[in-house]
């Protein structure tokens, strides 16, 4: 036994502290990566998108495929409601790209990033009404216009 400050008695099991929610969270995650709950999950998302059905994107305002051994623009959706993106575009004149059909459209505006070309970020966007656009750093179409990569862009429809 061992007293405390206040010169009350305590015992060992008094002194043990709760461990706090970000040490459970932290074995939790542990747990699950090292029972290959993780990797099954990663393989069902991985099955889930490679049984896609693309639909290739239909480009305005200037927007092509970029071509280069890239595929065009193109969008599936997938067995969990997820939408995914593939593909390059270069040539455009103004942001906006696309109007998605209606089973790809999100509820709520989407901002997701993408690559242009040399690495450089960018973003795209996409509207409820299913109106897509790109912009390269400054907002504008310069950079994005010489090459837009959509490839590994998803989002939960």
């Amino acid at each position: 036994m061992a007293l405390t400050r206040a010169g009350k008695e305590q015992t060992v099991s008094d002194r043990r502290r709760r461990p706090s929610a970000g040490t459970i969270i932290a074995i939790w995650a542990l747990v699950v990566a090292l029972s290959g709950t993780a990797a099954a999950s990663v393989a069902q998302t991985h099955r889930a998108t490679t049984r896609l059905r693309w639909q290739k994107l239909t480009l305005v305002s200037g927007w092509v495929a970029y071509g280069g051994g890239t595929t065009a623009p193109a969008v599936a959706v997938d067995s969990m409601g997820f939408i995914h993106f593939k593909g390059a575009m270069s040539g455009g004149t103004d942001t906006g790209f696309s109007t998605l059909p209606r089973a790809y459209r999100p509820s709520r505006l989407v901002m997701a990033p993408v690559t242009l070309r040399d690495g450089n970020p960018g973003i795209m966007m996409i509207s409820p009404s299913g109106i897509a656009w790109v912009a390269d750093a400054n907002g504008g179409v310069a950079n994005a216009a010489q090459m837009t990569s959509l490839e590994g862009v998803s989002f939960p429809k």
